[in-house]
């Protein structure tokens, strides 16, 4: 077998051919070395910038802190102080609400010193505690820890009691009208009429309500206690029943109290409308004369004109039956008036003449000419003055 010649170590390096590294492969040694010192100078590099950046925060901070003034930095720290005082105070408010919420309230018959103990909460006024629990008498509602009127209540005795008045002063005031005098109003009577103001309550909160009511009604109206049945009794004071008296009955009274005034004052105005009835009555009766009057000047002017064989002269009674109305033929006066103006008139003549074997007056028409009409919405009026001709 031959026999190999030893290689040196140096002549291996020399003829040994370079490796390239493969991805994946095993690195070698000192690959490793160089790898872990550059990660070491990077995280050198990595602290410093590290430690120069904290330590100019700390430089700026320092500058801002010098900046501040004494006066700031106190204003600072009170400020602070503030704050936790407020912290601590609602806290210890927070915590004593809660331990008092939790108390229960001392029952009625509980010893003074459980009370003062403060181990539970003491029974407010006008309430009842059971069992810890708070319960207001009637009347009254919880508000918080405490009993306090009810307004509901309140307002229903406002109106109970207004009732009360009003009713017991209207009886009165009806018995003063028929002389009798004030009555007494018994209290159950009264009850039983407030019907309405009794609606949506109990049987305990309606003797409270009617309680408060006559307490508010002692004041205004008279109570008092029937010895044979033991019910209360309202009666209306004399001076304020008189304003609740019936509208009829004050008329009544004042035409009583003024009685001789108003029949002063009613018999002048009987005088004045008797008056005033008279005088449009005549002057109605004098315009209708006056009218008739014309008209007599008219048919004696036109019998005055007629042919010769007619008569001139015209009977009066048959003028009269002639002219006027049939409802006027009982008013005497104004045939009269008509017969005092043609008396008057100094162209008529009035003589007695015998006709048919009878005596009558009659008429005649002495002047020349006739009267002229004017038509007025469908009926005749007359002026007077007859127009002559020539």
């Amino acid at each position: 077998m031959p026999i190999r010649p030893l290689s040196s170590p140096s002549h291996d390096r020399l003829h040994t051919p370079k490796q390239e590294p493969v991805s994946g492969s095993v690195s070698s040694p000192s690959n490793k070395i160089r790898h872990s010192s550059s990660k070491h100078k990077k995280q050198l590099q990595h602290d410093k910038r590290s430690s120069s950046k904290v330590s100019a925060g700390a430089e700026e901070s320092d500058n801002v802190t010098a900046a501040l003034t004494w006066k700031e930095q106190l204003g600072q720290i009170l400020a602070i102080l503030v704050v936790a005082t407020l912290v601590y105070y609602s806290t210890s408010v927070t915590i004593q609400w809660l331990q008092e919420a939790s108390k229960p309230f001392c029952d009625d018959k509980e010893s003074p010193q459980v009370m003062v103990s403060g181990d539970c909460i003491p029974c407010p006024e006008n309430g009842q505690c059971r069992n810890g629990r708070l319960q207001c008498l009637p009347g009254f509602r919880r508000h918080g820890r405490s009993c306090v009127p009810d307004k509901e209540v309140d307002r229903n005795a406002q109106e109970l009691a207004s009732f009360l008045q009003t009713k017991v002063c209207q009886i009165s005031g009806r018995s003063l009208c028929d002389g009798l005098g004030t009555t007494w109003v018994m209290e159950d009577e009264l009850w039983d009429t407030a019907t309405d103001i009794n609606m949506g309550m109990d049987e305990s909160m309606l003797s409270l309500v009617r309680e408060k009511a006559v307490d508010l009604v002692q004041a205004t109206l008279l109570i008092r206690t029937n010895p044979l049945h033991g019910s209360r009794e309202f009666m209306c004071p004399i001076e304020l029943a008189q304003r609740y008296k019936p509208f009829m009955c004050r008329i009544k009274e004042a035409i009583r109290s003024h009685l001789l005034v108003l029949f002063s004052l009613g018999s002048m105005a009987v005088l004045v409308a008797s008056f005033v009835h008279r005088y449009l009555r005549r002057k109605r009766l004098l315009a209708r004369a006056e009218q008739l009057y014309l008209q007599v000047c008219e048919v004696l002017g036109e019998r005055s004109m007629g042919s010769s064989d007619e008569a001139k002269w015209v009977v009066a009674s048959r003028l009269r039956d002639h002219l006027l109305l049939p409802s006027e033929r009982k008013l005497k006066t104004l045939w009269k008036e008509v017969e005092l103006m043609v008396q008057e008139d100094s162209r008529i003549d009035q003589y007695q003449k015998m006709v048919k074997g009878e005596s009558r007056i009659v008429w005649e028409w002495q002047v020349e000419g006739a009267l002229h009409t004017r038509t007025f919405k469908g009926h005749s009026q007359q002026r007077p003055g007859p127009t002559v001709t020539k």
